[in-house]
């Protein structure tokens, strides 16, 4: 289940957690904070270390899923 709040609120909220980290924070004290599981917390760090800021938005589930289609649905 999603957090509750808008988009930009919830990646608020992770840019937080992260820039909290960088000053200093250890995840554990992090994750108390936000109240969120430490292996999602150290997810946004690492996404965050990788691409930056784009990387602590979350990505799409399903990014340009194309249908998987039988033989028998081709015309």
């Amino acid at each position: 289940m999603r957090s509750k709040g808008t988009l930009a609120e919830l990646e608020a909220r992770r840019m937080l957690a992260v820039r909290r980290v960088a000053a200093g924070w250890s995840q554990k004290d992090v994750v108390a904070f936000r109240g969120v599981h430490r292996v999602t917390a150290a997810t946004w760090v690492a996404r965050h270390r990788g691409p930056g800021v784009p990387g602590t938005r979350v990505p799409r589930s399903a990014p340009d899923r194309v249908r998987a289609c039988k033989d028998s649905c081709v015309r």
